[in-house]
């Protein structure tokens, strides 16, 4: 089962309850955010993953504070370059 926006918006509703610095995306800002993730992710990751990157973030304490939530939790899925995930 590969992941939506459904999937990725509940994520980050659960984790703007959980940690302090992450803000609760509106709908029009979740549709914005899903919508610059590459087909691809989308296609590749399941609820697992989703599960596995919100548990990481979560409990690192040196999380990046410095990019948004939702391309954050890619750093524990993707092989990083310059900082920031590589979908590829």
């Amino acid at each position: 089962m590969t992941i939506t926006s459904i999937h990725y918006g509940e994520l980050l509703d659960a984790l703007a309850e959980l940690v302090p610095f992450v803000r609760r995306p509106s709908a029009n800002a979740m549709a914005l955010l899903w919508s610059t993730i590459p087909q691809q992710v989308g296609e590749e990751l399941t609820p697992q993953h989703l599960a596995y990157a919100a548990e990481q973030f979560v409990q690192d304490p040196g999380r990046p504070t410095d990019l948004p939530t939702h391309l954050a939790l890619f750093r524990y899925l993707y092989r990083l370059e310059n900082g920031l995930p590589n979908f590829r």
